[in-house]
């Protein structure tokens, strides 16, 4: 959703190829993974998991792209793109959800209204009471 060349400017935390981190990851910018993250990444601004990126965690991010590969539930505020050849196993709970074609995603998707925090927990509510009957 934001521009590649916007978001490269503005990276603020980068895990390399060839990085392992293990435990919580807390930035205020954005992030982008090329290594290997497990654990949980918690962001009021963007994650790009790059194509050799793999991710192992909860996120909760304002938007997410995903090139690489997740496992792990994500809570976008925003948007979430996943991009082609991107993998995403886990659940998602975004305002908007973009899916390209030749992407991978397996899990379930719950979108929110991100104006009207209330009705994403209504919205929450419905779907427990679903999964349960």
């Amino acid at each position: 959703m934001f521009k590649r060349s916007e978001s490269s400017e503005k990276i603020t935390t980068i895990i390399g190829q060839g990085t392992k981190l293990e435990g919580m990851l807390e930035a205020t910018g954005i992030i982008r993974v090329d290594g290997f993250v497990q654990g949980k990444i918690v962001t009021p601004g963007n994650v790009i998991v790059g194509e050799e990126g793999r991710v192992n965690a909860e996120i909760e991010a304002g938007n997410l792209i995903i090139m690489g590969e997740i496992t792990g539930n994500v809570v976008i505020r925003n948007t979430l793109e996943l991009k082609k050849g991107g993998f995403l196993r886990g659940d998602i709970c975004s305002a908007k959800v973009i899916v390209e074609e030749d992407s991978f995603f397996d899990g379930k998707c719950l979108m929110t209204d991100p104006g009207n925090p209330s009705k994403k927990r209504e919205k929450k509510e419905r779907v427990k009471d679903k999964d349960l009957s």
